[in-house]
C-alpha cells in the first residue's frame, strides 16, 4: 500500500506546520508573498497527498494545471524525515498522475537560499530556467539629489507622482491602465520558461 494518501481537510494544519518548520527559522518576513514560500494548491482544486507513515503527515505533494500542459509542483517534507526517499517517492507518484492528465511539463519554484532543495530539483532532472531576485532600498540609503535632475526632466514632459490610493478612489479605468501598462513593459522581453506561452503572451 502506498504511504501517500488522497490529501483531506483535516491534513491542512499538518500541512501547514511542515511549512512553518521549514521556513519559520528563515527570518524572510518581507517575503511572505514570494511565490517559492507558499502553498499555493492547498486552497485548489488540485491533484493532492500527503505522505503518511506511522499516524505521522511526514510530507506533501501536490501539482496544479496552468494550461493544457504545464502543471506547477508543490513539494513540502518535513525536515526531518529528509533524506530517506519522501521526497523522491512523491515526486515520482505525483509526475505520473501529471502524465496521466496528458502533462508535459512540471514546473517548480524554489528559494535560492535553500541549496539541498536545489540540488534535490536539479538530480530529478528539473532545469533551472529563470532566477528571481529581490530588491530593497533603505531610506537610508536614498540620497534626493542624484534624482533631482529626473524629477525635473518628468515634470516638464507632464508627469506626475500620485499614490495608487489616490488614483484608484478617481480613476475608474485604473487598473485597465495598469494592465496596459504592463503589456507594453513586457514587449521584447523573453518569457523565463521558453515552452510555456500564455495568452497574455500572444496578445502582447
Amino acid at each position: 500500500m502506498t504511504p501517500l494518501v488522497l490529501f483531506q481537510p483535516e491534513h491542512y494544519y499538518s500541512v501547514r506546520c511542515i511549512h512553518t518548520v521549514i521556513f519559520g527559522g528563515m527570518n524572510l518576513t518581507s517575503f511572505l508573498t514570494q511565490p517559492c514560500t507558499q502553498i499555493e494548491s492547498l486552497d485548489k482544486a488540485c491533484a493532492k497527498f500527503v505522505y503518511q507513515h506511522e499516524g505521522m503527515v511526514k510530507g506533501y505533494v501536490a501539482a496544479y494545471q496552468l494550461d493544457a500542459t504545464h502543471f506547477r509542483l508543490n513539494l513540502l517534507i518535513h525536515p526531518q524525515w529528509t533524506g530517506r526517499g519522501i521526497g523522491t517517492y512523491s515526486l515520482h507518484y505525483i509526475e505520473t498522475h501529471v502524465r496521466n492528465q496528458d502533462g508535459k511539463y512540471l514546473q517548480l519554484r524554489v528559494l535560492k537560499k535553500m541549496v539541498s532543495s536545489l540540488e534535490f530539483a536539479l538530480s530529478k532532472g528539473f532545469r533551472e530556467i529563470h532566477r528571481m531576485r529581490s530588491m530593497s532600498l533603505s531610506a537610508d540609503n536614498f540620497a534626493y539629489h542624484l534624482w533631482d535632475a529626473l524629477g525635473k526632466r518628468l515634470t516638464e514632459d507632464g508627469f506626475v507622482a500620485t499614490t495608487y490610493e489616490a488614483e484608484i478612489m478617481t480613476n475608474n479605468t485604473l487598473i485597465d491602465q495598469l494592465i496596459e501598462l504592463h503589456r507594453y513593459a513586457r514587449v521584447g522581453w523573453e518569457s523565463p520558461d521558453p515552452t510555456w506561452k500564455s495568452d497574455e503572451d500572444e496578445e502582447t
